[in-house]
Formats: structure tokens, sequence, C-alpha cells
């Protein structure tokens, strides 16, 4: 089956039968009114996040060299697919959700934000691919971090259903992460080097893990500050 119809089938998943749909409604609005349909919101922010997690071990087994720059690119790309049927679950839930832990529109902004580290992880192991670099091992320090960072952002979401209180700290956990420094010092090892046009394509490819680090700093912001301004 083509990925189309893979992810046709997984967001079929999401949705009642056609010939249930009125039992559907009445189902959903019972989840909404009791509040569960909140989790449906934060089962799919912990879904991207969890494809998010993917696309960093697909990027460190490529710069670790257990995944030749072809093969990578093919997997991630179905990652991002899945991280897409996620975020489009988030929509769709914040268009019926009667209540929820954060405001709507924060959640539809750090949802979008977590879409676009996923974004970039795909755009990095494409660039490796399409520019013909081959990662540095100090780059393998740069994508741990980032995962880090994304295993922490987890902890803050899944915080919001058991200890809201604690989900701006949390989110803060995230940010914290030193993505930039060891970007920084792998860029300095690189630009030690004598200059060509190979520094000149790895240099591009490592700025994309950057931008990685910065829009992961940006959903962690986001988070914390949904979770401020509800007061927890």
């Amino acid at each position: 089956m083509g990925a189309d119809g893979a992810r046709g089938r997984r967001r079929g998943d999401w949705r009642s039968p056609p010939d249930d749909r009125p039992r559907g409604r009445v189902r959903r609005l019972a989840r909404n009114l009791s509040g569960a349909g909140r989790d449906d919101l934060v089962d799919g922010l912990l879904g991207q996040l969890r494809a998010t997690e993917q696309a960093c071990d697909v990027a460190l087994r490529l710069a670790r060299g257990e995944l030749d720059a072809s093969t990578a690119r093919s997997v991630v790309a179905e990652v991002e697919h899945a991280g897409d049927d996620w975020r489009e679950q988030v929509v769709e839930s914040l268009a019926r959700a009667l209540t929820s832990y954060l405001d709507r529109e924060d959640f539809f902004t750090f949802s979008r934000a977590v879409d676009d580290v996923l974004d970039n992880l795909r755009d990095f192991v494409r660039e490796v691919d399409l520019y013909d670099v081959t990662p540095g091992e100090d780059w393998i320090a740069v994508l741990e971090q980032i995962r880090e960072g994304v295993l922490a952002l987890s902890d803050a979401t899944g915080s919001l259903r058991d200890d809201v209180r604690g989900v701006s700290l949390a989110a803060l956990t995230a940010k914290k992460v030193p993505v930039r420094l060891h970007y920084q010092l792998a860029m300095a090892r690189l630009l030690a080097e004598p200059l060509d046009d190979s520094t000149l394509r790895r240099r591009e490819a490592l700025r994309r893990l950057d931008i990685v680090g910065i829009r992961l700093s940006e959903a962690a912001d986001h988070l914390a500050a949904a979770a401020v301004k509800r007061g927890v």
C-alpha cells in the first residue's frame, strides 16, 4: 500500500464509519462534556512528538553511518507524513472540543511549532542527501541534544493530564537543552578546515540543525507561555 493509502487508513481510525455518524456524534459530545475530549488533543500532540522523536532517530542513524542518505530520506518522509496525520487529529479535535487544558489558539500554535521541528529534521536529512555530504562525528552530539529536547517536550505535554501545574517548568527543561552550544562547537571545527566546496556544502547542512534547535526552543516557549496564561 502506498503512503497515501496508509495515511488514509490511519486517518480513518479517528473518524466514525459513515453508517455510524449519528451515534458517533453523540459519543464525541459525551466525551467532550466529560472532559475526555481534551485527551484527544493531548494524544494528537504526543503523536506529533513521537513522530519528531522518530525523525531524530533517523537523522542519528544517518549521522552514525547506519543508514545511507537515500534510504534515510525515504524513511523520514514517511515519518513526517505520520506527523502530519497526528497534527490533523489535533486540528480536528480542536474544532470539536468544548473544553481543553489550554486555550484553543495556544494548542494550535504549539502543534504548529512542533510541526516546524519535524519539518526541519526532514529537511536536514533531505539536504544531506541533496548536497551529498557526510555528517561529521560531532553532528551526532547536536542531534542527541535535539532528541533530549524532544523527549523533555513530550514529558511536558504529557503533564497536561496529571501534573498541569508542572507544565511550564517541564517545558523550560526542554528549552534549556544545549543544542546551540553543541552546534557552535561543530561549526567551529568545520570552519577550521580548508575552505572548499565540500566545506560549504557541509556548512549548509549543519546550519539546518541550528534551525531545528531554534524551532524546538520556540515550541517550548509556546507551551510554557500557554500554561502560564492559564494560571498553571
